[in-house]
């Protein structure tokens, strides 16, 4: 809370203490300012707006905070971007996890999932962009729900393109450190999608202005978007009669989906593609939000952030 607040009147916070919980008689409210002000507490606990890392060892989702340090997360925003859980970690490897061996756009999806949470250790400032393309019902979407079930309910972490510039914005800016899954692609405006993967994959927004004129701070975040769909980025432009740019090209990169069964090459003793996908799609509603904490907390306790940078210097000289 901004000491400045005290200044004010009270019905501010007292609005936001009782809407989060505080019960209290309605003639003693007013009591509740003047407890605060006169408190001087001793304990420090870091404040942040932002999900993903704060130093080295701490990682911050409106859920929870892993890792070593004391930390809360605070925003205006009511909103907690979906991060939720049910289910075991130990479920969804059985269901979901297990299904990854044979499956290389399974496992582009999933490591997307998690490489966003490698890029800040790994001192890379911007994210990147993966776009799977082919027909409708052959699983693409299948691979994105359950990359989402990594930090919170497939259908629920997952959105759709379908949504204004400043709202995938405000999306993106919840996932900092962390992946933006998209659906869809062709339900997104033709004439800002451009701009949207633009300002998502580089992980900055709009500058925008206070009611008084002054520049308002600008949001910014780093991540993986993981997004599927039956058009590709250029043709959605076009239908606004836009040209894509190679820089846009390059942030969304474009991967078919189409393998041998659907979005699938091993099918792990399901008689069909479809049925694979139906399997999985009823695995993420009832085991998710597990993978992606653990692998972050598994960083921090390995102390693997420190070796990042390393091991990156090392795979691109392999490829020099």
């Amino acid at each position: 809370m901004p000491s400045e607040l005290l200044a004010g009147r009270p019905e501010r916070i007292v609005s936001t203490l009782l809407n989060r919980g505080l019960r209290i008689n309605h003639r003693q409210q007013r009591e509740v300012v003047n407890y605060i002000a006169s408190q001087h507490p001793q304990r420090r606990v870091i404040s942040t707006s932002t999900t993903g890392w704060v130093g080295a060892e701490l990682y911050i989702t409106p859920r929870e905070t892993i890792g070593k340090g004391d930390a809360i997360f605070q925003s205006e925003s009511t909103a907690d971007g979906e991060y939720g859980r049910a289910g075991t970690l130990e479920g969804w490897q059985q269901s979901i996890g297990a299904m990854l061996p044979g499956n290389p756009l399974f496992q582009l999806g999933l490591g997307a999932a998690l490489a966003g949470t490698l890029l800040a250790p790994l001192r890379v400032y911007s994210g990147c962009g993966f776009h799977m393309l082919w027909d409708s019902s052959n699983g693409k979407t299948t691979i994105v729900m359950c990359s989402a079930s990594v930090w919170g309910h497939g259908n629920r972490f997952m959105r759709k393109w379908a949504a204004s510039g400043s709202g995938l914005e405000g999306l993106s800016a919840l996932r900092n450190d962390c992946l933006v899954a998209l659906d869809e692609l062709g339900q997104a405006n033709p004439a800002i999608v451009g701009e949207v993967v633009y300002a998502v994959v580089d992980g900055v927004g709009k500058q925008r202005a206070e009611p008084t004129g002054a520049a308002r701070k600008i949001r910014r975040w780093l991540a993986i978007s993981l997004s599927s769909g039956e058009v590709t980025l250029e043709t959605k432009m076009r239908e606004a009669g836009k040209l894509i740019r190679a820089g846009q090209e390059v942030r969304l990169v474009t991967v078919s989906a189409g393998r041998n069964y659907g979005a699938w090459d091993n099918l792990h003793g399901y008689p069909s593609g479809e049925a694979l996908s139906d399997a999985l799609q009823k695995a993420i509603g009832v085991h998710y939000g597990h993978a992606g904490p653990e692998f972050v907390r598994q960083l921090i306790e390995r102390r693997d952030t420190e070796k990042l940078p390393g091991l990156l210097d090392a795979i691109q000289k392999c490829w020099r």
